[in-house]
């Protein structure tokens, strides 16, 4: 066989050290890596966003998306920033509410409010605006958990799927916000429950202004359980919503249908990219460089042979491939990285099965075949061991069959 302009016997050859043989393997896998992100970036991901079908898909998705922020804007659960366009997290919504809550208080109380400015508190006026129970046009403006309960979902009972009850102030403050019981420290003595929309304790509303201005002290403490409080309160509304509401249901079965198509296209156009790719590194530069041999092999003086000291056949050659392609099918998840796409990792590609996945199970897959390797003491991968093949050092051999110059 004629290795690097000279005629070697393989059979005289060493078999390939554990560094070296890791190191090409490594060089390998790398170099695969290259081929099919620069193939998806340079031409798979522009034909992916030329096509009619991906261009319609991301109108109906937008679209869906647009109706769903409607629906549970509109449901009051979760505030919609028109400046983000997007919905507010809990978390921010729910330190609106206890300010709120803490404004009302000093307002019943006749108390002046004061912020930190500057190092300095400043009193800043409160009107009927700033306070929890102020409605606008028949709407709660700053409670989110009353505008839900006794309007948004009073006034929909019809649209849930599930029989509902109408529920009035008391059913709210004492059935599910427990203001009756464990978090009755927290309303002001004598508060009627089911009339008086709840606002806090003159005391822990103190200690609640005092951690905003300085950050710390016993209205830590409170903040924490107010925010809990309205958090829960919230997530059970969230769920109403998610699991009954039909509007909600149909808007959300349509958004996830046309997400998964789109999702589902981009992901067969990454795996053509890697087939591309891995052809190219595995039977393309075998071909072009000779004996079957990628990159690393060539660079690196190594070649295969069979168990038997015969050549390699084509279907050990094909073996080893189909074993690598699986091995090698991890190097997607750095398509995924920077593309800045890991979202679409968990979205089901073949029935119930994800990219994240088929991902997993091939880095699982290489784990084990390097744990074979380095307690090999053939130096094999699993690939080698598949195919009935191992690795040899064309560096290392000892002489030149002199029967087999020609």
């Amino acid at each position: 066989m004629l290795i690097n302009e000279k005629i070697i016997d393989l059979r005289d050859c060493e078999k390939a050290k554990k560094g070296k043989r890791f190191g090409v393997a490594l060089l390998d896998y790398f170099i695969l890596v290259f081929f099919s992100f620069s193939l998806f970036a340079l031409v798979g991901n522009p034909i992916f966003n030329a096509l009619p079908a991906v261009k319609k898909l991301e109108e109906q998705s937008s679209e869906d998306e647009s109706l769903l922020l409607s629906i549970v804007a509109e449901t009051s659960l979760q505030s919609f920033d028109s400046r983000t366009m997007k919905l507010s997290s809990i978390t921010k919504d729910g330190d609106k509410y206890i300010r709120s809550l803490v404004k009302t208080s000093f307002y019943r109380n006749n108390e002046d409010y004061k912020e930190l400015e500057n190092n300095k508190e400043k009193t800043v006026g409160i009107t009927t605006k700033d306070l929890v129970d102020y409605q606008e046009d028949g709407k709660y403006v700053n409670n989110n958990i009353l505008q839900y309960q006794l309007h948004f979902r009073n006034e929909h009972l019809s649209d849930f799927d599930v029989n509902l009850t109408v529920r009035n102030l008391m059913d709210i403050q004492i059935g599910m916000m427990k203001l009756d019981s464990v978090n009755k420290d927290l309303i002001p003595s004598g508060m009627d429950l089911s009339k008086d929309v709840f606002y806090l304790d003159v005391n822990i509303a103190r200690d609640v202004l005092s951690y905003f201005n300085y950050g710390s002290g016993r209205g830590r403490t409170y903040y924490n359980r107010l925010l809990d409080l309205y958090g829960n309160n919230i997530k059970e509304g969230v769920r109403e919503i998610e699991e009954h509401y039909s509007p909600f249901r149909q808007a959300n079965e349509t958004f996830t249908k046309d997400y998964k198509t789109y999702v589902n296209l981009y992901q067969v156009m990454m795996i053509l990219c890697y087939v591309v790719a891995f052809l190219i590194c595995y039977l393309l530069f075998p071909v072009l460089l000779k004996y079957g041999r990628s990159i690393g092999f060539r660079f690196f003086a190594l070649a295969s042979l069979c168990n038997d000291l015969g050549d390699m056949k084509w279907y050990n050659h094909l073996i080893r491939g189909v074993v690598l392609f699986f091995m090698s099918l991890s190097s997607l998840f750095f398509d995924v990285l920077l593309f800045g796409k890991l979202q679409l990792m968990s979205v089901a590609l073949i029935g119930p099965f994800s990219l994240f996945q088929f991902i997993l199970f091939s880095f699982l897959l290489s784990v084990l075949s390097l744990v074979f390797f380095f307690i090999s003491k053939d130096n094999i991968f699993i690939s080698d061991l598949a195919s009935n093949s191992f690795v040899v050092d064309t560096d290392k051999h000892y002489g030149v069959r002199k029967d087999e110059q020609q």
